[in-house]
């Protein structure tokens, strides 16, 4: 079974942490959420995701990548994971891009007061602005070396009835009753029964 490195992609107060904690809550010992916010160097967060797929789990890179030169940065990392482990398990690269409305965006980051790096919404939102103008939305017909791209344009939570991931042998986003219980991140299936966010591998 190959190993995921998934790269989120989106603007601040898209959802992608919200993702990335659910997806590494759900299953600690299979996905490691690597987040610049907290690790503070983009090096940081290369070597914890590295040290990740060296140990076998699948990772989150959970950082804004506003553009095709962030975004490269993680398709070096796995270059470099193959070259190093030459003999290891296949790893597979997706991008996955949170498009969530800008207005939404907006919204969660003026009541956001939480956050590790940002002080207050006022910063939040002076930063999103900034982002915005920055940004380089990813083509989904030209996929930048990525295994996959996966586009989700529904403001999480996300509704009962989602199910993310590989269904049947196709990646992508699934309307229909999921398996998980919250997020369920399994090989193949999530975890529990009822209606959830299953992302399989």
């Amino acid at each position: 079974m190959a190993l995921q490195l998934v790269v989120l992609c989106g603007l601040i107060g898209s959802g992608k942490s919200t993702f990335a904690h659910a997806v590494e809550d759900a299953a600690p010992h299979e996905w490691v959420r690597c987040n610049q916010d907290e690790l503070k160097r983009r090096r940081m967060v290369y070597d914890r995701a590295m040290e990740a797929l060296s140990h076998g789990k699948n990772v989150l890179i959970d950082r804004t990548n506003i553009d095709r030169r962030q975004r490269a940065d993680w398709l070096e990392l796995a270059h470099d994971f193959r070259n190093a482990h030459p003999d290891g398990p296949m790893l597979e690269v997706s991008l996955l891009l949170f498009a969530t409305p800008l207005e939404e965006a907006h919204r969660r980051l003026a009541q956001r007061h939480d956050h590790p790096t940002i002080k207050d919404p006022e910063q939040a939102l002076r930063l999103l602005a900034m982002f915005q103008r920055s940004f380089v939305m990813p083509d989904p017909d030209e996929p930048e070396g990525f295994h996959r791209m996966l586009v989700l344009d529904t403001p999480l939570p996300l509704p009962d009835d989602v199910q993310f991931g590989q269904a049947h042998g196709e990646a992508g986003v699934q309307w229909g009753k999921g398996v998980g219980k919250g997020v369920g991140v399994g090989k193949g299936v999530g975890k529990g029964k009822g209606k959830g966010v299953g992302m399989g591998v």
